[in-house]
């Protein structure tokens, strides 16, 4: 109901006064220079890669030690019970290979980063 009303003031409202809204001059701001300070920095992938491999690294550390401590505690409490070791030095052995595997990557891209001379994990070194 209150959306008729709403169009109906509008069809009776005369268009002159509206032509005042039309031709009102645009006011632009450049964002750049008002929250960079005008050096607005070019951004590379590099950029954006940096902080997810960073955090990526740290996440698979976490998970890595929550899989030590589970399988751990795992095997430790399942003194009499040899599947519950295995199921715990399983859990410990994927913990050990997605550390390892992690890292290995981080350390084939410090590799390629220093024979290539390109700067892919520090773009801004």
């Amino acid at each position: 109901m209150c959306y008729w009303l709403f169009f109906i003031a509008f069809l009776f409202t005369p268009w002159r006064s509206f032509t005042g809204l039309l031709a009102a001059p645009v006011h632009a701001i450049d964002i750049g220079d008002v929250f960079f300070g005008g050096q607005l920095k070019t951004r590379t992938l590099g950029d954006f890669i940096t902080p997810i491999v960073r955090a990526s690294i740290v996440i698979a550390g976490v998970i890595a030690f929550l899989l030590f401590l589970g399988g751990g505690i795992t095997m430790i409490s399942s003194a009499g019970n040899p599947q519950a070791q295995e199921k715990g030095k399983g859990a410990v052995t994927a913990g050990v290979t997605g550390l390892v595997l992690v890292i290995s990557a981080y350390w084939i891209v410090q590799i390629i980063e220093v024979l290539t001379g390109i700067n892919l994990l520090n773009p801004s070194l």
